[in-house]
């Protein structure tokens, strides 16, 4: 905690937390006004303790948090330790929740929550204990009313003789300490946020925008820790370079590095690749074969696209996160021990999932640790040029060929004009085919002009790879479009039986067809309501059945095919 916390008189004393409310106000930004709040709790729990529950009197403040988090995901973290060092942060997701739900302030009793439920506990009860904390104390610091919470303070105390004793003792504290919490923490969250120090370049993470550098902060103190990480964000937003950067920062760094996007894998191999087989286990089962758990032994197991993998995959991992053990499939005997970071990603709302039952709320709770959002590259436009001369020198080396490679700045209004629903990825596809295209000035050096951009930005739109993301707001008008097609070929060829069956059979085929291609075959499946489908396994036909019909429509349907 802060060496000279602010102290608050003996007994309530409105102009002493007036006095404190306006230092906080005028603190320079939003973490010194966190700080000045969170030193002013501990006094306050004793002198409130003295006064109300003598036995919460020996309660020590180890470490106060606050924790902001906007939409599922942090958004800031304030810490003050009482030796002024930063140990691990452990996860606050079970406290979070407890707050949420209760709309209030909660204590939990370290031993009797690790008693009560050892699966839920893992290494943060084992941090906790190994600081001397018994008990922490979680506020909400700021409930609007009909809103989820969207700020926490957390308070890791040492007070052993109220260990096992319950909620009661603390009962009369609550009140109170929760109304300093809701005078001050207005004025410290009104203040703005500090800026961010200019996070450095490095060769996992060569372009950090200004807008990006309060998240990579955030990511590097998460990537100490040894909880979940799970990062969520557009597709091609970057999880996976990310995911790759924490563990190079992480204790783990020296081990290995696994990392395995679960839609690439079918479904019926999913479970094997992660956790191992046993000759016999299946038909093709015929040799041992460890899994990528087991590869990724003191190192970092990453996760991407975890919302694709099936319910009963999802059961293995929360079982292999809950106790830290694992079997191979067809394997008896005891469990192997797991010594593995997870790192998850997603590029949807989890949450949604939860709530439509394609993934369990317990591998949610859990995987949802240390949870943040990357920002798409339209909201990250200060990153779009030094992300485009990266790559630009990046292909130029895979390439063989030396010199520099130079943007225009009306390349650069180009690209930072474009919508880029495909982020990084689809930039570096641009940027890959302006290089081709690009010549060489008199110096050399690699010229990437306006001209260039705009014919790579249109073979990526002729590809139909990079379309605006406006295009589906206008739905009905392009259904209104393809009604006014479908009529005027069945007027130039009303003899074609392609035209003259249910066109809604075309359109079906031509959904299932694009959604496969953009999501998977089981994610476009659950997408158009097909749950049931995907349970029986029968989705897979269904998709290969559209695919064909559709591969057939088009041919005969093509304008170059003439009247029937």
């Amino acid at each position: 905690m802060d060496p000279t916390p602010p102290t608050l008189p003996a007994r309530p004393d409105p102009a002493g937390v007036e006095g404190l409310r306006a230092r906080i106000a005028a603190a320079p930004d939003r973490d010194s006004a966190a700080r000045l709040l969170l030193g002013a709790l501990g006094p306050a729990l004793r002198r409130e303790a003295t006064r109300r529950a003598p036995r919460a009197a020996a309660a020590q403040v180890l470490r106060a948090m606050l924790h902001l988090r906007r939409d599922g995901v942090y958004e800031g973290l304030v810490v003050a330790e009482s030796g002024g060092e930063q140990g691990e942060l452990g996860r606050s997701t079970t406290a979070w929740r407890l707050v949420d739900h209760q709309r209030g302030p909660v204590v939990i009793d370290v031993a009797m929550r690790l008693q009560a439920a050892p699966e839920d506990a893992g290494r943060t009860v084992e941090r906790l204990s190994a600081a001397g904390a018994t008990h922490v104390l979680a506020l909400p610091a700021a409930r609007e009313v009909g809103a989820p919470i969207s700020a926490m303070i957390s308070l890791e105390l040492r007070c052993t003789p109220l260990v096992g004793a319950g909620d009661a003792p603390w009962g009369p504290l609550l009140g109170p300490v929760q109304a300093l919490v809701d005078a001050l923490a207005p004025a410290a969250l009104a203040r703005p946020a500090a800026p961010a120090a200019p996070a450095p370049p490095d060769e996992a993470l060569p372009v950090v925008g200004a807008g990006s550098a309060e998240l990579i902060h955030l990511l590097e103190r998460f990537a100490a820790q040894e909880d979940t990480i799970l990062l969520l964000g557009e597709t091609g937003t970057g999880k996976s370079r990310l995911a790759a950067w924490c563990h190079q920062r992480s204790p783990r760094e020296a081990g290995p590095f696994q990392a395995v996007q679960v839609h690439t894998i079918p479904e019926t191999l999913l479970e094997g690749e992660l956790f191992g087989w046993v000759k016999g286990a299946h038909s093709e089962a015929r040799a041992d074969r460890s899994g990528l758990v087991a590869r990724a032994n003191g190192g970092t197991l990453f996760l991407d696209e975890l919302h694709r993998m099936p319910l009963s995959v999802q059961a293995r991992l929360l079982q292999l996160l809950d106790e830290k053990r694992y079997r191979r499939l067809g394997e008896d005997g005891p469990a192997r021990e797991a010594n593995v970071r997870i790192i998850a990603a997603a590029s949807v709302d989890l949450a949604e999932e939860v709530r439509a039952g394609r993934f369990l709320i317990d591998l949610y709770y859990r995987v949802s640790a240390l949870p943040v959002r990357l920002a798409p590259l339209r909201q990250r436009l200060d990153e779009v040029g030094p992300w485009a001369r990266y790559m630009a020198a990046r292909k130029l080396r895979e390439a063989g060929a030396g010199g520099a490679a130079r943007l225009s700045p009306a390349a650069l209004d180009r690209l930072c004009r474009h919508a880029w629903p495909g982020n990084l990825r689809e930039l570096d596809q641009v940027v890959r085919r302006a290089v081709i295209l690009a010549g060489r000035g008199a110096d050399g050096a690699l010229e990437i002009d306006a001209p260039v951009v705009d014919q790579a930005l249109g073979l990526t739109t002729a590809e139909g790879t990079a379309a605006p993301p406006t295009a589906a707001a206008d739905l009905p008008g392009g259904l209104e479009a393809a009604a006014r097609a479908w009529v005027d070929a069945l007027a130039a060829r009303p003899a074609d039986p392609l035209l003259q069956a249910d066109p809604g059979a075309a359109f079906k085929a031509a959904v299932w067809t694009e959604a496969a291609a953009r999501w998977g075959e089981r994610e476009a499946a659950l997408r158009l309501g097909q749950e049931k489908m995907v349970q029986q396994r029968n989705h897979t036909k269904a998709v290969e059945r559209e695919r064909a019909r559709w591969a057939a429509l088009r041919a005969g349907l093509s304008p170059g095919r003439g009247p029937a």
